[in-house]
């Protein structure tokens, strides 16, 4: 069942004429009320009455989280402090922290599509959902919160503390439903491990659905977790700036690609390097733009997000487009003797291989003027020299055959690399003058 049938099954047709209502509207409230955006279009030349079509967005101007910084939280939108209900904020791990306001509205939108997301789940009334991302500044610990609880389930709010607790009240209140970051479900599969537990007992634990983001991960760690708990694992998209989670969900029926949530956003896909439009089924940056937010309202703002778009229909009935699992952000690309890498190409090799724990640290350096890229990875168990040394050539073998470079990879003794209880940082970059 369809939490929103009546917009989540519309024809694109239908969609198209709710979109340029919606963007039209926006368009002409913020030239006029926003700080950034009346100064971004008089500079574009862009006067919203010119504005004849959804053909039209491509004429404005790309934004990036670098040009609306000094923005935040209140210069994009056209409401003071005074009409501000919260404010939230992204990690900064890639620099600044980003401090976005919600409106009253923007509150209730967000709410409803983190419900919306849920429900795509197969989450429903009576359910309990175990919230297990941060509580706080950042989006999703309260996103999930509030949605689980308009959608009629009971929450958990566990954030990312307590592990070995969690897993007794998961166990103890038959949590149906985990939201946390996929690093964070590895760790509680390890956890109840630990204590002599086994999700995958739905006697005793009746968990069935992760829905899990904030992080880059591959397809072969989605097997690794619905392995270790005993569930489907599904995929969640947002970011602080846009809304937070609940802009793209995977569904339980269809479960690839991710349903943009087109009544309140447009996608698009660019070039990263010259911004030009790409097609449907090209990867490249998304872009998003917001129909509805108010606080934060963004016209063709780079996510800095690698992906792509597809239309085909979805077991599921809805209609929107999806966009594929990020493959990465245009930030998180290492460049090594002049091949573009991301680290979510190496997961897939390093977890494809039989023996080798999720588990793995990437290392670049510099020698002698020459780029080097080494791959720590964790043994499932202890291993004797010859068959360490068979499975470090064998992801070697993979990682040169699928991208065309020679790595040295080393296998560390279980247990060996630090667990994260949020994020896990898989990348050190350690060059002088990174190219």
């Amino acid at each position: 069942m369809i939490l929103n049938a009546l917009h989540e099954t519309l024809s694109r047709d239908e969609l198209e004429k709710i979109q340029f209502i919606r963007l039209k509207t926006n368009l002409e409230i913020i030239s006029q009320h926003s700080p950034f955006y009346s100064k971004t279009f008089k500079q574009a030349g862009f006067n919203p009455d010119s504005f004849k079509s959804l053909d039209d967005l491509e004429r404005l101007p790309l934004i990036s989280k670098e040009d609306i910084l000094d923005y935040l939280p209140l210069g994009l939108g056209a409401y003071g402090v005074e009409n501000i209900s919260c404010f939230q904020a992204s990690s900064g791990t890639s620099g600044k922290m980003s401090v976005v306001g919600y409106t009253p509205s923007d509150l209730e939108l967000w709410n409803f599509l983190v419900a919306r997301s849920l429900n795509a789940a197969g989450v429903g009334p009576g359910d309990v959902v175990n919230v297990a991302f941060n509580y706080g500044l950042m989006t999703g610990g309260l996103g999930f919160h509030h949605g689980a609880q308009l959608l009629g389930a009971a929450v958990l709010p566990s954030s990312t503390g307590f592990s070995h607790r969690q897993v007794r009240l998961m166990r103890d209140l038959k949590v149906a439903a985990l939201c946390c970051t996929p690093s964070f479900a590895l760790y509680l599969g390890e956890i109840a491990k630990e204590q002599g537990f086994d999700f995958r007992e739905k006697d005793e634990f009746p968990l069935r659905v992760g829905i899990l983001g904030a992080e880059v991960w591959s397809e072969s760690l989605r097997v690794r977790i619905e392995n270790s708990l005993g569930i489907v694992a599904l995929n969640v998209y947002g970011l602080s700036e846009v809304l937070g989670p609940g802009v793209s969900m995977e569904c339980l029926e269809g479960r690839h690609g991710l349903h943009i949530f087109e009544d309140h956003f447009i996608p698009e896909i660019i070039n990263p390097e010259s911004g030009r439009p790409l097609s449907l089924g090209q990867e490249g940056e998304l872009v998003i733009t917001t129909l509805t937010k108010e606080a934060v309202p963004l016209i063709r703002y780079r996510t800095g997000d690698i992906t792509s778009l597809f239309d085909q229909p979805c077991p599921c009935g809805r209609t929107y487009r999806r966009m594929t699992r990020v493959m990465g952000r245009a930030d998180d690309l290492i460049m090594v003797r002049g091949l573009k890498i991301f680290p979510s190409q190496i997961e897939e090799q390093v977890l494809s291989t039989f023996g080798l724990s999720p588990y793995y640290h990437i290392l670049v350096d510099r020698r002698e003027c020459l780029d080097t890229l080494e791959i720590q990875i964790e043994a499932l168990d202890d291993l004797p020299f010859p068959i360490a040394d068979q499975l470090s050539n064998e992801v070697q073998d993979k990682i040169k055959n699928y991208l065309g470079l020679m790595v040295k990879v080393v296998l560390v003794p279980p247990k060996t690399l630090p667990r994260a209880k949020d994020k896990n940082q898989k990348v050190f970059d350690r060059r002088q003058g990174k190219i």
